[in-house]
């Protein structure tokens, strides 16, 4: 069943902008980064508008592990070695101080969202892992952080075991859909089910154009996953895009687990529920879905044997230096993104939702410097990065001359098609984002972009950008 366990929370569906509208704030996308940032623009004075194409916590969101954790593999030597000690421990202070910062709105709200505090683990089974162990390790107490290695491990047989105790998990959308209502609560105007398409500046404000009317606003910030607007900042030239996949079976615990090892395995508990994660590759055409679900499944049961009860995969933007973009959008001085989480989406959304409001009422934020998007690109990820998506935009998908029932694929005249009982659904097959050829999920049965993620419905509306426009014909 292709289902995210979050998504078991009643909600309501909020009505969708229906006429021109001046604010002070615009806020695009309502996931952790977008309701994060309106969440701490509350009391701010300024008047703060945000909108979804969805529901608001019911995007990306809604398919996350739910962690929060400083601890995100054994990425603090690396950033070291490339961005020097400071950038590296800041990012580290940014992450710890984040995971108390959301303690304290769920305590300070009273917000039900199964949050827990539980220890969190790196784990390999390869010997030659044990110099990053050593190298995390020493960083980490660097830091003054209490971190220990250990040979035994809560989870397979591995050698190493990087343990610290400061890490939490939480239902991310009741999180999400609670600081929903409180920004109502507090005067925040919320349009669902509204989809920003273009932006254009007049002056000094910025008009953004929707499907339903125009935004006006003095300051914007893009929170919707991957930036919508190519030019400048060239998102996407300065990200990829990772699929991933999650198995969900019966089974108690009270910890947190990643693996050192790519592709990861990542382990959490909710309630009686395992959350086992893994099966990540690179976005591309060339991997099928279902063959990534069924080998991810196949291993768990090797280790925590069990029935499946729910299953679910999403994608994450990856940064080309291992740090999110949260800052000024290039070229703009009033304008905001958030993206490139990094696998790390609740913890670095939540800092997002800090540092761009600290930008917008005190014009500075203490971690700034730590995710500014202006900084210089490495030429060598650069280009790592633009040859997997040449790559991606070159390689066809392989036509098929005949559509089974509830399959699809691309017709020999460069056509998509899906066969239901209904009949034959046809789109176009090029992506209107950047123009890379689309193909068919075969476990969501959408069809999805290998470039950048756009998604679209087999009724070709598109579902999860950045592109804007549809695909029907």
């Amino acid at each position: 069943m292709k289902k995210s366990l979050w998504d078991d929370v009643d909600y309501n569906e909020l009505d969708p902008l229906k006429e021109n509208v001046e604010t002070d704030v615009l806020i695009i996308g309502g996931g952790i980064a977008g309701i994060s940032t309106a969440y701490h623009l509350i009391d701010s004075g300024k008047r703060v508008t945000l909108i979804d194409r969805d529901v608001c916590g019911r995007g990306v969101s809604l398919y996350t592990t739910g962690k929060l954790t400083f601890l995100q593999k054994l990425i603090y030597h690396k950033l070291e070695f490339y961005h020097g000690f400071e950038k590296a421990r800041d990012y580290l202070f940014a992450t710890k101080k984040i995971i108390n910062e959301v303690s304290e709105i769920i305590n300070e709200n009273d917000i039900d969202c199964d949050y827990e505090e539980v220890p969190s683990y790196v784990v390999s089974n390869k010997n030659e892992d044990v110099l990053s162990f050593n190298d995390e390790i020493e960083f980490l107490k660097k830091c003054n952080i209490d971190a220990e290695l250990f040979l035994e491990t809560p989870y397979g047989e591995n050698k190493f075991t990087l343990k610290v105790n400061e890490g939490a998990v939480f239902h991310p959308f009741k999180y999400i859909n609670s600081l929903k209502g409180i920004c109502l609560d507090k005067g925040i105007n919320i349009y669902e089910k509204t989809v920003a398409k273009k932006m254009r500046r007049v002056s000094n404000k910025v008009i953004i154009e929707t499907d339903r009317a125009n935004v006006t606003a003095e300051n914007v910030i893009m929170a919707c996953h991957f930036p919508f607007v190519n030019f400048p900042g060239f998102y996407f030239m300065r990200m990829h895009l990772e699929r991933s996949y999650v198995d969900v079976s019966k089974r108690n615990g009270n910890f947190s687990l990643i693996t050192a090892d790519s592709p990861i395995t990542s382990i959490r508990f909710h309630k009686d529920n395992l959350i086992f994660g893994g099966s990540g590759h690179i976005l591309s055409k060339k991997y099928s879905y279902l063959k990534r679900f069924n080998s991810l499944k196949e291993k768990r049961e090797e280790i925590f044997p069990g029935t499946s009860v729910m299953a679910w995969s999403t994608h994450d933007c990856i940064t080309q230096d291992g740090l999110p973009y949260i800052g000024r959008f290039d070229g703009y001085s009033n304008v905001y993104v958030a993206t490139g989480f990094n696998k790390w989406g609740m913890t670095n959304g939540s800092i997002a939702g800090k540092i761009i409001s600290d930008l917008i009422t005190k014009n500075e934020s203490e971690f700034q410097h730590v995710f500014n998007p202006r900084r210089k690109i490495r030429i060598k990820n650069f280009l790592k990065d633009m040859g997997n998506s040449i790559s991606n935009y070159f390689t066809h998908s392989k036509k098929k001359e005949l559509i089974k029932i509830n399959e699809g694929g691309i017709t020999k005249e460069h056509l998509g098609v899906f066969k239901d009982a209904e009949g034959e659904h046809f789109v176009r097959t090029k992506c209107p984002h950047l123009g890379c050829e689309l193909f068919f999920n075969d476990t969501d049965k959408t069809w999805d972009c290998s470039c950048h993620g756009s998604r679209f419905n087999i009724h070709g509306q598109v579902i999860q950008g950045p592109s804007t426009r549809d695909i029907s014909l």
